[in-house]
């Protein structure tokens, strides 16, 4: 338990190197800004110590899982429906890691909404909010229009 808030950092739960990396088309300022503050999803924006924060730094699950293993399949969840609200790419060894995390996470399930436009080439002519958050089992497969 950490009692002194000078040992916490907010982190972007899918770091601002890793979603550059990861759009599927160029991003407006406005939708990188969105990202970047997003408080509407409590996934997006964590607090973390400040030297998890500096083991973890830019990397995806390929290269950084955290020290805890019990806490490995809510992470996978959690950084799969952040991709997913985003609508963000994986590359092939970060979705050979989440595959391979998912193996242990049969029952975890993914639930995400996805993240509102804010302009750009990929916003939609209509957009539509689903009645219930998409979901799927982490360990049985990522369901449709998956970044995986």
């Amino acid at each position: 338990m950490v009692t002194d808030a000078a040992r916490l950092d907010v982190d972007h739960f899918v770091p601002l190197a890793e979603v550059f990396d990861s759009e599927r088309v160029p991003w407006s300022a406005a939708r990188r800004e969105a990202y970047a503050n997003d408080q509407d999803s409590p996934d997006t924006l964590i607090a973390v110590t400040a030297a998890s924060n500096r083991s973890k730094a830019d990397k995806d699950p390929a290269e950084w899982l955290p020290s805890d293993t019990s806490y490995h399949c809510t992470y996978a969840a959690t950084w799969v429906a952040t991709k997913l609200r985003w609508d963000l790419a994986a590359d092939e060894a970060e979705r050979d890691a989440l595959f391979g995390l998912a193996e242990d996470c049969l029952t975890t399930v993914v639930a995400y909404e996805p993240a509102p436009h804010h302009g750009g080439s990929c916003e939609p002519t209509v957009a539509r909010k689903p009645a219930a958050p998409p979901r799927c089992v982490l360990g049985r497969g990522t369901g449709s229009g998956s970044p995986l």
